[in-house]
Parts: C-alpha cells; structure tokens; sequence
C-alpha cells in the first residue's frame, strides 16, 4: 500500500496472495501519490473470491507507468474470477510491454474516486495508453477485456478522452465444447 508518495518504483517483486497485491493511493490533495513505475514484477492470485472489490492492481494517483510484467489471473472462487487484473483511477496511465492474464475486466480504467478534484482536472487523465502487451482471456470470462469510462454512476466525472490501445496482441480462448 502507497500512499502520500512520489517518484516510487516497484520493480521485481512478486505479489501474490493478498486482498490488493497492490495498491496505491488512496486520497487526493496531500494525500495524492504521484509518479509510479510498476516493473518487471509478477503480480498473480490476489483478490477476494466471490468480491468484485479487490484486484491484482488498484490504484489512485497521478503518474502510474506498468512495464514489463507478468500478470497472472486474479483469485477466483466458485463464482469465477470477479476482481479486475488491473485497476485504474489514476490520471496518467500507460500501460505497455506487459503480459497480462484474465480478470474480470482485465483492464479496467475508470473514473476517479477520492482523488477526483485533484486527477479529473489534469490533461493526463483523459488520455490513457495502452500498447505492446499480450492481453489474454481465458475460456471463462466473467467480465469485459477493457473495461474504460467509468463504474461509479457519476457519469459527469466518467474517463473521457482517448484511449490509445495499438501493437497489442489480444488472445481469445474459447472453450472446445
């Protein structure tokens, strides 16, 4: 958990087996976590079973770059697989040179919450990128691959803008049955 940091690097870790693997920001204001590398790290298996509110990734800042890792599905339980592998509220996200691995949405880029006067305001929030992944669905979804705009009903305060997605290789498995 990050909070109230800047210039952070996360790189080489694995995280595994916790509510959030990992989570950054929480609070806007003095409270705002701004510039994150996330690299080269193999983030897998976290979550809640049977919850849709905890995910391999949940951030709130302002910066947030992911290179170079590894994400394997979040934790299912006998529903499925119900959090997201990457969850983003963040302004400034890039998302590029990944592999990442199922999820409810496995890429969710949403609306800001705590954050929001401090993160809607800027450029960077409307413009989202991701590029040079392998993004790959397993043969039981149970959400959307890129989930983008927003889930809090707020509709004025949704993502808008453009999201750059290029040069990814998106893998589909459906079921032989």
């Amino acid at each position: 958990y990050v909070q109230r940091g800047s210039h952070i690097t996360l790189r080489q870790n694995v995280v595994h087996d916790n509510a959030n693997g990992l989570f950054v920001g929480g609070g806007g204001a003095a409270e705002l976590t701004t510039d994150v590398l996330i690299e080269g790290n193999y983030i897998h298996s976290n979550g809640i079973a049977g919850s849709y509110f905890q995910h391999n990734v949940y951030n709130e800042a302002a910066g947030v770059t992911y290179q170079h890792n590894r994400f394997g599905p979040p934790r299912s339980g006998p529903q499925g697989v119900m959090g997201a592998n990457i969850k983003e509220r963040s302004a400034g996200v890039v998302i590029r040179y990944n592999f990442i691995e199922d999820g409810a949405h496995i890429i969710d880029l949403v609306d800001a919450q705590e954050a929001r006067d401090d993160t809607l305001k800027l450029a960077s929030f409307h413009e989202s990128w991701v590029y040079g992944n392998v993004i790959v669905r397993g043969d039981k979804p149970s959400g959307s691959m890129i989930h983008y705009g927003g889930d809090s009903g707020l509709v004025d305060t949704y993502r808008k803008g453009t999201l750059h997605f290029f040069q990814n290789t998106v893998v589909i498995e459906n079921a032989s049955h």
